[in-house]
């Protein structure tokens, strides 16, 4: 995929020690995705933005318009256009 159709992907966080969380960014690192982490325990506004989408927990990784909570790696390689 090229970076002009990768959509924008921001991964919702609660820092280092969210296994999930890492997991994900580990993925999006290793498959040569840029994304914006954004911690909710460091940044309130974060926060509010989850719970404007609709969350209260953490990871939540928003691909364009499709926001997708928890570890649901096949949702998020689908969302990406990326084979299995």
């Amino acid at each position: 995929m090229s970076q002009s159709s990768t959509p924008t992907i921001t991964v919702y966080t609660s820092g280092p020690r969210c296994v999930d969380c890492n997991t994900i960014k580990g993925w999006l690192s290793q498959n040569g995705y840029s994304f914006t982490e954004r911690n909710i325990r460091e940044d309130p506004a974060a926060l509010d933005d989850l719970a404007q989408l609709g969350y209260q927990s953490v990871p939540v990784t928003v691909i364009g318009e499709t926001a997708i909570d928890g570890l649901e790696m096949d949702d998020i390689k689908a969302a990406l256009g990326h084979q299995a």
